[in-house]
């Protein structure tokens, strides 16, 4: 994975201390996430070992990461060196358990219907336009990224002189 494609470059050349980005990367396929950040403990691999059979990434393969909280920690993918190598440095984060489910929901209360869960939950392209706009109930007119700033300018924040933005593909 490249960084620079992301803006690493332009990020590094900020000069005012402290400065701080929200990087966002969606990865409009192509990625396999259950490969991407694998649990180290003995029964987290072998959990995922035999969830992925023939495609799980053997462990001696997989770059480590600390990770408070669990003593084993997870493992990147190997081809993800720059991103452990930033987190080391205390320069990323990663944040689990994303998605739109409205909350932690079994098969079994899935099927019982007791649980709220978002609209057309097995579609992709629904998922992804309610991931892309964090409106669950359904298509919605704008982005998150961009209320936020609407909510910031209408606090006084002065998003233009602060704020910029890349579509690198």
């Amino acid at each position: 994975m490249r960084l620079s494609r992301f803006g690493l470059l332009t990020a590094n050349a900020q000069s005012a201390p402290g400065y701080k980005a929200l990087v966002c990367v969606y990865m409009a396929g192509g990625n396999d996430g259950n490969n991407t950040v694998i649990p180290l403990s003995a029964a987290g691999y072998q959990a995922y070992s035999t969830g992925r059979n023939v495609l799980a990434l053997p462990a001696a393969s997989l770059l480590p990461i600390p990770v408070t909280g669990a003593p084993a920690g997870y493992g990147l993918h190997p081809r993800l060196a720059q991103i452990q190598g930033l987190y080391n440095q205390r320069k990323a984060a990663l944040v689990f358990n994303i998605g739109t489910l409205v909350r932690p929901t079994t098969r079994v209360q899935y099927r019982a219907g007791g649980n709220p869960v978002p609209k057309n939950l097995f579609s992709h392209s629904d998922q992804t336009n309610q991931w892309q706009t964090s409106n669950t109930a359904g298509s919605g007119g704008t982005g998150w990224g961009g209320r936020v700033i609407d909510l910031l300018q209408s606090r006084g924040f002065r998003w233009r002189d602060r704020v910029r933005c890349s579509t690198a593909r």
